[in-house]
């Protein structure tokens, strides 16, 4: 499809207007960001100069930055000041209770100024010491002598004990603790069992 001279013209002219108004937008949009960065650029020597000013005025307040020798304090930190604090220490409740209780002593208790004892020795301990308790001894014998009668060379002898009448030859025990042993025309001779421990009984003797 051909277009024609004439319709050709006039789109190139439209173009071209087209073209040139916007270049001229955007001309418009960079001038005040150019016009800003120079200011800034202009501005930023000033700033530069007060700081520098600052750095070499001590501060009232505050140390004096430009002297090495002086140590600043470290700024606090939040971790530094949230550190959690030990566990307590364990409270000795025996310990304080014994501290809280009265004294026992009573000063104006009577006191002795008298020496010490003196320290027996062994053998003066031993002297010392209560005797041991005799050891235990029979009874004396219970038994009366009434008679005594011979048979076949074997004596039988006759006794009583209170209201009791008591037979016994040798070898006999008598009441479970007192065994005949021998008998004479003299005496008998008993043996206390527990003990082992003799006692004569003197015939003809009621």
């Amino acid at each position: 499809m051909t277009l024609a001279p004439r319709l050709r013209a006039i789109l190139l002219a439209a173009g071209l207007a087209l073209t040139v108004a916007a270049i001229g937008w955007v001309e418009s949009r960079d001038e005040p960001a150019d016009a800003k960065r120079a200011n800034a650029q202009s501005a930023a020597p000033k700033r530069t100069a007060t700081r520098a000013d600052d750095a070499k005025a001590p501060d009232a307040t505050g140390p004096d930055v430009t002297r090495p020798d002086i140590m600043r304090p470290a700024p606090s930190s939040p971790a530094a000041a949230q550190v959690p604090a030990g566990p307590a220490p364990a409270v000795d409740v025996t310990r304080a209770r014994r501290a809280l209780q009265p004294l026992a002593a009573d000063a104006f208790a009577p006191q002795s100024w008298a020496p010490p004892p003196r320290k027996l020795t062994v053998a003066e301990q031993a002297a010392a010491a209560p005797p041991p308790p005799p050891p235990p001894q029979a009874p004396p014998l219970p038994y009366r002598y009434v008679g005594m009668m011979g048979d076949d060379g074997r004596t039988t002898l006759f006794l009583s004990n209170g209201e009791r009448d008591v037979m016994a030859r040798p070898g006999d025990v008598l009441d479970g603790v007192w065994r005949l042993e021998l008998v004479n025309e003299q005496r008998a001779l008993f043996v206390y069992v527990p003990l082992q421990q003799s006692r004569t009984l003197t015939l003809g003797a009621r």
